[in-house]
């Protein structure tokens, strides 16, 4: 069979990627609420997260490549501890929206909980700053080109075919 999701009464097939890192964060982070079925709450969570984790790890450098594995982290476990188990996918089709291996997966898990020292509870008045901040803040112009994503549903992928660029 195949495997997807059902949005808005249209099924959406998860196609295979076997490297995350090859899609630009704006791909990915679609890929992800789509197909994990993340609600824009659960992104918040996320973004509380990462906010805790680089409060917690001032000295963490987050390489370009592994961007996607920390927005992966941050969603997996924010839709984990804050849904209801039987709102939950299996973990293989978590791995397999995310790009990854199974394994993989619970690597990134526990390393991702240990950095942020198993503080997965978020206060209401946490949530509501971050939430305030997200709705404040103007859309970011990526600080990098992903001019090797082939998503066709990324806006950076759009963008470059309605204005082709060089790079002289």
């Amino acid at each position: 069979g195949r495997t997807g999701v059902i949005v808005d009464g249209h099924f959406n097939e998860l196609r295979p990627s076997n490297k995350n890192a090859d899609l630009c964060p704006e791909a990915y982070a679609n890929r992800l609420f789509i197909f994990c079925q993340a609600s824009h709450e659960i992104y918040i969570l996320a973004m509380v997260y990462i906010s805790r984790l680089f409060k917690l790890n001032p000295e963490l450098l987050v390489p370009r490549w592994d961007v996607n594995r920390l927005m992966f982290a941050s969603v997996i476990m924010a839709l984990k501890w804050h849904k209801d188990t039987c709102d939950l996918f299996p973990d293989k089709h978590y791995a397999a929206a995310g790009a990854i291996a199974i394994c993989d997966l619970r690597q990134i898990e526990s390393n991702f909980a240990r950095l942020i020292g198993w503080h997965l509870h978020v206060h209401f008045e946490e949530y509501q700053r971050q939430q305030l901040q997200t709705m404040m803040a103007p859309a970011p112009e990526p600080a990098v080109d992903c001019s090797g994503c082939a998503e066709t549903d990324c806006p950076m992928y759009a963008r470059r075919r309605a204005s082709p660029r060089t790079l002289g």
